[in-house]
């Protein structure tokens, strides 16, 4: 499994009115808000043999963030049980259920009623995707957009997630 981070700029759109403590958020939910005011950017994931899908960065990747953190902590552990993210924002409406299975997890895309582009034109598949390339995958573009918070919004180290 491949997780690549696609940045672009885009001519900054500035919230003066942007304050952490008034928004009563995590290090990571306001630099991601700060960092989106520069740039646009989306996830691609390639799960092989031609299976690919993008997380828009705001509105499937950010919204979902929690639930992703979640995944990758459950297939670290080795945890049993089917579970699955649902990306909902903006027409996206899909699922990625997944299940480990040995140093495996099994994972599959499924399209709702209301799925929006890029995705929609992507057929439904499962895949199976070794445990720890799921895992470095995701903790790979989390550190990258911790790097992006030094650099673009001065978060000093604070924008990090870490992962057991």
């Amino acid at each position: 499994m491949n997780v690549t981070l696609n940045i672009r700029d885009k001519a900054p759109e500035l919230d003066e009115h942007l304050d952490q403590q008034e928004m009563e958020c995590s290090d990571f939910w306001f630099y991601m808000e700060s960092l989106l005011q520069f740039v646009n950017g989306d996830i691609t994931i390639d799960f092989g043999d031609g299976k690919i899908i993008e997380l828009d960065l705001g509105y499937d990747f950010f919204v979902c963030h929690d639930e992703i953190i979640d995944s990758v902590a459950s297939v670290s552990r080795g945890d049993k049980g089917y579970r699955h993210i649902w990306f909902c924002e903006q027409g996206s409406d899909f699922y990625l259920y997944y299940e480990t299975a040995g140093d495996c997890v099994r994972i599959e895309f499924k399209k709702g009623p209301e799925a929006g582009y890029p995705n929609r034109r992507v057929d439904e598949f499962s895949a199976l995707v070794d445990r720890t390339s799921y895992v470095e995958g995701w903790r790979d573009v989390f550190n990258a957009l911790s790097a992006l918070f030094d650099e673009r919004v001065g978060a000093e180290g604070k924008g990090l997630i870490q992962f057991s």
